[in-house]
């Protein structure tokens, strides 16, 4: 059976310190493949996006048309297997992502 693709969206409401972690808000989990996915809009509340990855990606952050490609670009950046990115969030905005050319 082959192993889900996927890409973990977490947001946060409070700022980022190092000593004390950030409130989560929500979560979600969107299922990567070979066609640019989208996650749900940022919430409101948000100040900061965690992602997370258990395979070889590239997503974009930005407007609710947001779509990712499969290479290098502003649309394209990579996110290796089992790394984690933090972003300043931006209410309304969402993750696209895609497998990785």
């Amino acid at each position: 059976m082959e192993a889900t693709l996927s890409l973990e969206i977490t947001y946060f409401c409070d700022a980022r310190n190092l000593n004390i972690p950030g409130l989560p808000i929500i979560s979600e989990t969107v299922t990567i493949s070979a066609s640019s996915a989208q996650s749900a809009v940022t919430p409101a509340s948000a100040v900061y996006v965690r992602l997370y990855t258990t395979a070889d990606l590239r997503y974009a952050y930005s407007s609710a048309s947001s779509v990712a490609t499969a290479t290098a670009g502003v649309n394209g950046h990579l996110l290796p297997s089992g790394s984690s990115i933090d972003l300043p969030a931006t209410a309304g905005w969402k993750v696209a992502g895609i497998t990785a050319a």
